[in-house]
């Protein structure tokens, strides 16, 4: 779980310097955030397989990453 929200930083903030995201809280705390949304959407798929799609699945992911990283699409 450690490696995890550090990984997710590492491209957050390369994506900062890019910039594609800006960011409205600390880097750290939105890394966590989407580590938390990443494994609750994970667990909502398993237990609900017949209710999510896989493209439904892709505009909620990317309604998250706009929501806690600033990105626009």
């Amino acid at each position: 779980m450690q490696r995890g929200w550090e990984v997710i930083l590492g491209h957050l903030l390369a994506g900062r310097r890019e910039g594609i995201f800006h960011f409205t809280r600390p880097p750290e705390e939105v890394a966590r955030l989407l580590q938390d949304n990443i494994i609750g959407a994970m667990l909502f798929a398993i237990a609900h397989p017949d209710i999510v799609k896989p493209k439904d699945f892709k505009e909620k992911w990317e309604e998250a990453v706009a929501l806690h990283a600033g990105w626009k699409r």
